[in-house]
């Protein structure tokens, strides 16, 4: 099924936001050293709607506190976020 501008709502691949993700992984799936965890920015009006996992991947949501606490002691993470898109004239712009 494709993803249309209303098709955000939605808890499987046919959200654009999952579906996304889904495409994340596969670019992951490509390097040699690949992660166990995907880490992302907690957004509450998209990542409510995501998964905990998709296909291996744990996917973790952090909010600027948990961010702040993983970084305790450490000098980098990767962290995702994932952005409204904006809809105009019923299409993605």
């Amino acid at each position: 099924m494709a993803q249309t501008p209303f098709n955000t709502e939605s808890k499987d691949s046919t959200n654009v936001y999952h579906y996304s993700l889904i495409k994340y992984c596969d670019y992951l799936d490509k390097l040699e050293s690949r992660p166990n965890i995907i880490y992302i920015e907690k957004n509450y009006f998209i990542t409510d709607k995501l998964p905990s996992n998709i296909r291996g991947y744990e996917l973790r949501y952090f909010n600027q506190r948990d961010i702040k606490n993983y970084l305790k002691g450490k000098d980098q993470m990767t962290l995702v976020r994932i952005v409204p898109l904006r809809v105009e004239r019923r299409t993605f712009s």
